[in-house]
């Protein structure tokens, strides 16, 4: 038997829409707008559907939505179920637990499931609010699945007696990134004021070569010659993997960045010298599970002349953690 879950969450059965009241209001007493995060249609063309949604650790809840539709179907909707599970380790997937939303009812199973109004049984549009696993950092995915049956009790999503649509199977993928952009240092040896040479990468700050190493975690490091070879350091221990040509920048998790530092051979300092659309992966100052990756997007060449009006060269890139 499946184990529920006992907190009541926000669910509604109604076209998505926002109320005004007729006092008047100042701009501060404006309705909050609400913002549904993921949506799946459902209907005779469409039986089932899933999609994916990348959320960051510190997201709170989600807000969900299914239309369901059997108005070319031979059968009415009486009950809508919702259930979701754990997939941390794609090997060993948690159970499926059934969810307790508000106005939800418990079945013969300790399965609750929503009693959909006659009126709405061959259309209906549902929202719900889902508790995601907060600062969670070893949560992987969450999968919440929706299914719409006849008016018997559902024995759980490993069956398929009594299903009118779904599943509608919605999964949370954690440790979603922040990209900054275009952040650039210099040639350690450039004598204007604003070159920066070193960049915090946990504070996101640029660095000047007099600011203190602890704080630095990308340096410029032209091997004590002012002649610019486009390659970088660390000055207080943090670490760089170079990153293989399969890991994905673009859907990169912090979970993700993990998996593939750990799969490679830390350095302090860039063997060799970088080139556009490298990525680095950065596991900051030593500590477990502060991940963060680095692309480059451009370098400026060496010219060959040190001094003054000179050693100006630099290197951007863009920083996702």
């Amino acid at each position: 038997m499946l184990h529920k879950i006992k907190p009541v969450y926000l669910f509604s059965c109604f076209c998505l829409f926002i109320a005004f009241s007729g006092c008047k209001k100042s701009k501060d007493d404006s309705p909050a707008l609400f913002i549904v995060d993921k949506s799946i249609t459902l209907d005779d063309s469409k039986l089932s559907g899933k999609d994916t949604l990348y959320v960051k650790r510190d997201q709170l809840t989600v807000n969900l939505k299914v239309t369901a539709s059997t108005k070319n179907l031979a059968t009415k909707m009486m009950r809508l179920y919702i259930y979701e599970r754990y997939i941390d380790d794609i090997n060993t997937p948690g159970n499926y637990v059934s969810v307790n939303v508000s106005g939800f009812t418990l079945d013969a199973h300790n399965q609750y499931y929503y009693t959909i109004p006659v009126a709405s049984q061959d259309s209906i549009t549902n929202t719900v609010t889902l508790p995601l696993r907060t600062n969670n950092l070893t949560a992987a995915v969450d999968e919440f699945y929706f299914v719409y049956t006849d008016d018997n009790d559902y024995a759980g999503p490993a069956n398929t007696g009594g299903v009118i649509l779904g599943p509608a199977r919605f999964f949370m993928i954690y440790g979603k990134l922040t990209e900054y952009k275009s952040k650039r240092i210099y040639n350690y040896a450039s004598t204007n004021q604003y070159h920066f040479p070193g960049y915090d990468v946990v504070n996101l700050t640029y660095k000047y070569t007099t600011d203190a190493a602890a704080d630095i975690d990308i340096y410029e490091n032209t091997d004590n010659s002012s002649l610019f070879i486009g390659k970088f350091k660390s000055l207080n221990g943090s670490s760089f993997v170079k990153a293989p040509a399969d890991f994905s920048y673009a859907t990169a998790t912090d979970l993700e960045i993990g998996k593939f530092f750990t799969a490679g051979t830390p350095f302090t300092q860039t063997p060799d010298s970088i080139k556009i659309n490298d990525v680095y992966l950065i596991n900051l100052r030593g500590t477990p599970n502060l991940y963060a990756a680095m692309k480059i997007l451009y370098i400026t060449p060496e010219n060959g002349k040190t001094g003054s009006g000179n050693d100006d060269e630099y290197f951007i890139f863009n920083i996702k953690k």
